[in-house]
């Protein structure tokens, strides 16, 4: 019994949300009765309540209940006017126990995601057999060593029981009876980022990218009709969360001009193709092209610069690029990094709108490697005004020249996928530097007698200023190295010509 009242204690003071001093639980119960606009967000605060009030489970209106992380006496930290919950997250709690009870509350009947992960739960709680549209559970992190409440509607659903004690048998039989991806149709994106695992990154991260491209999928006739049109058949409801994605999309658009708009659109589209066609459907991803739409604010190169970054970075990790093809592409986006500041000069008495379409087009005509993903832009031409070809022609020329020897060095020496050729290449000689690294570190583990404590710490703060300067000087001693076993023609030609 003692332990039961515990448990329930424990859960209310998690996820109860009364008055600001623990006293309105009445009126909250009569607020969400007589209106379903209710935005008060309620914290529990008062530690001598003692029972978990029935008329909590009348609540109504509750779209989450989340953990208050470290903060856990405060017991919901966000309760939002929609419909009932569908998200239960107590992660990170030391839970050891839940009450059964919890499946009979009418604002949990559908809760569609459970978190239970890092917590010291030893078995699956009861009340989940309860829930019947549940289809992702993380238990993951806790003490489970059994499934004695594994319920036959799990057949459906996924579950993460990584990092529990539980015999491989039973994780066949949740593998096999379980993790299925059949209704995993509309999930929130963050899903995405909790499930790491190989098998449910699979199960979730193909199930909702692939219905989400389906929707993506463009004849041919539609190529050149209005953004408007493009995202038409794309629902609320078929899209959930993919529709902040397509906001975002549109957020990135330069306000004064069309053509950012449509030029962005493009490329995600053949981004998004491309990710379809390779199969490479993980929520990596999703996660940068997402990313990148959401740094780069009215700057749309800046954004679409992001996304082949990334793309390249990760060929360059796998080995999937040639060294020549990678050094091109590096070189060329070396002449990018400084086409703002040419478009600036050369074109200021010009408005910014026209600037920026410049901009765009000028990048188009310097991205030679990457006609995949910058398909169908003739119609960027025609909107600039009064700039002729041999205008732009002059400005890729001046491009092209831009910059010092050691400038572009500098930029390979700090270029993430060349960092990772480098690596792969010459492994022998980073492993040594990080003998020699962690020489130096052990070295200054102890205070030498002769030193004080200020002058100890001092010595020991420049440690990590020593081993990044001379990593970037092996950055570019075996850049230097690389050009010479590879005969790079590109990189030695721009390196003598900036040198004059």
């Amino acid at each position: 019994m003692k332990r039961i009242l515990l448990s329930i204690l424990i859960v209310f003071f998690l996820l109860v949300g009364c008055g600001e001093g623990g006293q309105d639980i009445g009126k909250s119960e009569n607020s969400n009765n007589e209106t379903s606009t209710n935005k008060t967000s309620t914290i529990v605060k008062n530690p001598d309540l003692v029972e978990l009030p029935d008329n909590w489970a009348k609540l109504k209106y509750w779209q989450t209940l989340e953990s208050p992380g470290e903060k856990r006496g405060e017991a919901v930290l966000r309760i939002q006017q929609c419909h009932h919950c569908r998200i239960l997250d107590l992660g990170g709690l030391n839970l050891t126990d839940l009450p059964e009870i919890l499946g009979d509350f009418d604002n949990l009947k559908n809760v569609y995601l459970i978190i239970l992960k890092n917590n010291k739960l030893s078995e699956l709680p009861g009340f989940i057999q309860k829930l019947k549209i549940l289809f992702f559970l993380d238990i993951s992190n806790n003490e489970i060593r059994g499934m004695k409440n594994f319920p036959s509607c799990f057949n459906n659903i996924v579950i993460d029981i990584r990092g529990n004690p539980v015999a491989d048998s039973i994780k066949n039989k949740i593998n096999s009876d379980a993790n299925n991806s059949r209704n995993l149709e509309y999930l929130e994106h963050f899903i995405l980022e909790e499930a790491t695992a190989d098998k449910i990154n699979a199960l979730i991260a193909r199930r909702y990218l692939v219905r989400t491209l389906q929707f993506l999928d463009i004849s041919s006739a539609k190529e050149n009709k209005p953004f408007e049109n493009w995202i038409t058949h794309i629902t609320t409801k078929d899209a959930l969360n993919f529709s902040d994605f397509l906001l975002r999309l549109s957020d990135t658009a330069d306000a004064r001009t069309r053509v950012g708009l449509e030029h962005l659109k493009q490329r995600l589209r053949c981004v998004l193709r491309e990710l379809k066609e390779h199969e490479d459907l993980s929520p990596l991803c999703f996660d940068f092209v997402k990313e990148a739409l959401g740094e780069c604010g009215n700057r749309v190169s800046h954004g679409l610069n992001c996304i082949e970054q990334a793309f390249l970075n990760a060929r360059a990790e796998r080995g999937e690029i040639s060294p020549n093809e990678l050094v091109n592409i590096i070189v060329q986006q070396f002449r990018l990094n400084k086409l703002e500041a040419v478009i600036s000069e050369k074109l200021k008495h010009l408005p910014s709108s026209t600037q920026v379409e410049t901009y765009l087009a000028v990048q188009i005509n310097l991205r030679d490697l990457w006609d995949l993903l910058i398909q169908e832009q003739d119609m960027l031409y025609p909107r600039l005004s009064g700039m002729t070809t041999p205008e732009l022609d002059a400005i890729r020329q001046l491009l092209e020249n831009v910059g010092r020897g050691a400038e572009l060095l500098n930029f390979f020496a700090h270029h993430a996928a060349w960092q990772n050729y480098l690596k792969r290449t010459y492994s022998e000689e980073f492993e040594c530097y990080e003998t020699r690294c962690k020489a130096l570190r052990d070295a200054w583990s102890n205070r030498p007698e002769n030193m004080t404590e200020q002058q100890y710490i001092e010595e020991v703060n420049r440690i990590p200023v020593q081993i990044d300067e001379g990593l970037r000087e092996l950055y570019i001693n075996l850049t230097k190295q690389a050009r010479i076993d590879l005969g790079i023609s590109l990189l030695e030609e721009n390196l003598q010509r900036n040198a004059l």
